[in-house]
């Protein structure tokens, strides 16, 4: 009966050492993005989750390149929380990410480099930022070639224009 017992536990420590080794690691299966265009005015601050698209004042576009994705991922796994501005943070750029276990979530940009992630403030990132505007074409439209130029991340990126 001892016997039994032990042999029982063994098999159960097994089975969730097996389990535990076996999990899959949950990565962006794609990425919706919702933006307005640059100078688009509204009459109350928009917050992540209120970004609204009407009469031609943004677009849509949807990511799912797995080499741009896995960077984006680092990129937001290395976030970290901040301290909130007094105010609103007048989102402009919103980012449904859909991952592949089924969950969602939402990482925002204000018109004045706010970061936020699922409701929370974070750090903003220089590379994280600069990535989501260049999908959405924020650069080719709005700023010359020699703005670009000065920026660390147009020349990080730059050898690799899908990173």
């Amino acid at each position: 009966m001892k016997i039994k017992s032990i042999f029982s536990i063994i098999a159960g420590l097994i089975a969730v050492i097996l389990l535990i080794s076996c999990k899959k690691q949950i990565s962006i299966k794609s990425i919706n993005i919702v933006y307005v265009y640059m100078h688009t005015e509204y009459y109350l601050p928009m917050d992540c989750g209120m970004l609204i698209i009407e009469g031609g004042n943004g677009d849509t576009i949807t990511l799912n390149q797995p080499k741009l994705l896995q960077t984006i991922s680092q990129l937001i796994e290395n976030l970290d929380s901040c301290e909130a501005p007094y105010g609103y943070p007048d989102i402009r750029i919103q980012c449904h990410i859909n991952y592949s276990n089924g969950s969602k979530g939402m990482l925002c940009f204000g018109s004045f480099y706010s970061t936020y992630l699922n409701g929370t403030k974070m750090c903003d990132c220089d590379s994280l930022t600069y990535l989501i505007k260049k999908q959405i074409g924020y650069y080719e439209k709005y700023r010359p070639k020699e703005y670009l130029e000065e920026m660390p991340e147009y020349w990080k990126f730059k050898a690799d224009p899908n990173p």
